[in-house]
């Protein structure tokens, strides 16, 4: 019976001090180093005006993924850069009003600053700004009926800025979602702007 209760109190002891290292992995954070990001959401993009041509869209999607380094910098804050590959598809809705088949396209490659700030245990609130360029193109299918088949491509420069909140499902993983605005400066358009809501998975090294 000694030896039961003897193990029965090492085993509990064990658990406490698994569960106290677990704490402290959570209260360490935020994390530092090397991270990956993937995100997959909803796009939606504003009407594209071109000289005397108004293209409107449907609602599409947006992926991506990053990949990033973090550093505290000052308690519960943290400063990331990271570099980021996407696409965006949105499917054409009407051109000057016309019925129109077809989609829109970007493959947005960016360089993003990225804020943490870590205000409430395993939860993190970000904020960032990016620039890079965008490689789109338009494909017309058919417009009001009428077989067209017409291709237009380019690359641009791009800005983007996004936000969101992050939780800290397990020490080296978190889950959340985010807004992302990217305008891209396409010739011919004052910019070219797309507002995307995504749900994000960060893996910390």
């Amino acid at each position: 019976m000694k030896s039961l209760k003897t193990i029965a109190t090492t085993f509990s002891a064990l658990m406490l001090l698994s569960a106290t290292a677990m704490a402290d992995s959570y209260a360490d954070y935020p994390l530092k180093g090397f991270y990956v990001n993937a995100n997959a959401g909803v796009s939606i993009m504003p009407d594209i005006e071109f000289p005397g041509t108004k293209v409107a869209l449907n609602p599409g999607a947006r992926v991506g993924a990053s990949v990033g380094y973090m550093v505290p910098v000052v308690p519960k804050m943290s400063l990331g850069l990271e570099a980021e590959v996407g696409a965006i598809v949105n499917t054409l809705d009407n051109i000057n009003s016309v019925d129109a088949r077809g989609y829109y396209y970007q493959l947005p490659f960016l360089v993003n600053a990225v804020a943490v700030f870590h205000i409430v245990p395993k939860w993190g609130f970000y904020a960032g700004i990016g620039g890079g360029g965008t490689y789109s193109r338009l494909h017309i299918r058919d417009l009001g009926g009428v077989r067209i088949d017409s291709d237009g491509d380019e690359t641009d420069g791009a800005i983007q800025a996004f936000g969101g909140v992050r939780y800290q499902i397990f020490p080296s993983s978190e889950v959340g979602l985010g807004y992302k605005y990217l305008a891209a400066f396409v010739q011919g358009t004052d910019r070219v702007e797309s507002h995307s809501v995504v749900a994000t998975y960060t893996f910390h090294f």
